[in-house]
């Protein structure tokens, strides 16, 4: 990925509205690609953009482009992309338990039962 003009960024910094739209349709695409990466779920990589920009958009007071505006982006993402994954995670119980509730046994037969049982055999 290329980094945006410095100015673009600083333009969006200080609340030009067009320069932010310039960079999240610059960006868009490799955004929700890594996203799709990290979530392998289209609905989710297209929630995990959306959040992604929206806290790149409330947050780019405190970009100081120490580091590449790219770098701070993707992590963004990927820090959107966890929080989706716990959320997920909090709402789905997990595979282990319940598959361990499905081959608990029964309660075991009564002395009652077992002689129908061999009276059966």
């Amino acid at each position: 990925m290329r980094e945006p003009e410095p100015e673009t960024i600083d333009r969006a910094r200080k609340g030009d509205l067009r320069a932010f739209e310039s960079l999240v349709r610059d960006y868009q695409a490799d955004v929700w690609r890594f996203a799709y990466h990290l979530t392998h779920n289209r609905a989710t990589a297209e929630d995990v953009t959306q959040e992604a920009f929206f806290r790149a958009y409330r947050g780019l007071g405190s970009y100081k482009g120490q580091a590449k505006f790219t770098s701070w982006l993707l992590r963004i993402v990927r820090n959107c992309a966890i929080d989706a994954y716990r959320k997920t995670r909090r709402e789905t119980p997990a595979p282990a338990v319940e598959q361990r509730q499905e081959q608990r046994p029964g309660p075991s037969p009564g002395a009652e039962e077992r002689a129908r049982i061999n009276d059966a055999i």
